[in-house]
């Protein structure tokens, strides 16, 4: 279980560093009461940046003013919609994760 956990942390920790290039946190604890309010799944383990990546994939096509959600886009980003922005987040992560996946799992020291 705890091997687990070091996973989900380690994967997390991707994640954040991901979305940090396209979002900043304007009200964290708004971002988990809309989470709470949508009943939208997320990791309790995981960080605000992450949080955010939850409300963009449940919502992303709806959403027009993030920062009616608790976080903004950084001004480098601005040009693309809230869904292309989700796309490119989950695009990023995944292939992160199989690069992380390849290493520890297929890496030969």
């Amino acid at each position: 279980m705890a091997e687990k956990l070091v996973i989900e942390l380690r994967l997390g920790r991707l994640l954040s560093t991901i979305v940090q290039n396209y979002c900043t946190i304007e009200d964290p604890d708004l971002i988990t009461e809309t989470l709470h309010a949508y009943a939208i799944r997320f990791s309790m383990h995981r960080d605000h940046y992450c949080q955010i990546f939850a409300l963009l994939k449940a919502g992303a096509s709806t959403m027009t003013t993030p920062e009616n959600f608790g976080f903004s886009i950084n001004p480098s980003k601005k040009d693309r919609s809230l869904k292309a922005i989700c796309e490119e987040i989950d695009e990023a992560f995944y292939a992160l994760s199989v690069a992380h996946y390849e290493h520890c799992f297929f890496h030969s020291s």
